[in-house]
């Protein structure tokens, strides 16, 4: 139904974010959520992983960058930064969607991701 940027919007300025959606015809489109991770009303985020290696696999004509950066309280900020074109170009001709490649795909979001929630915690 086409609700979902809307919804992601919604949930974002709930609590204390924004959603950004810039697209350049032939540059291509960004789509930029900020959320403050300890508001009340911050709905869990799902799988982040999972979601970004399903559109990655599912669209690889599509040039992906993934971007997962947070903001700590004193200030500082850090990213984990996967930009498929590396990747694309390492692999040739062998398919994202084989096992090894799968496997190693996923393995680097989850610990990207992960060492960055690792600092919100601590």
């Amino acid at each position: 139904m086409g609700l979902g940027i809307p919804l992601l919007k919604l949930a974002a300025e709930m609590a204390e974010g924004d959603l950004k959606l810039t697209s350049e015809q032939g540059a291509g489109t960004r789509l930029e959520v900020s959320f403050r991770h300890s508001h009340l009303d911050r709905m869990p985020l799902g799988d982040l992983a999972a979601t970004f290696l399903t559109v990655l696999v599912s669209y690889p004509q599509i040039h992906w960058v993934f971007e997962y950066a947070i903001t700590l309280a004193d200030g500082r900020t850090d990213q984990f930064l996967l930009d498929d074109s590396e990747i694309k170009a390492e692999l040739g001709d062998l398919s994202l969607t084989e096992p090894e490649v799968l496997s190693f795909l996923r393995r680097l979001l989850e610990e990207g991701i992960q060492a960055l929630m690792l600092q919100i915690v601590q």
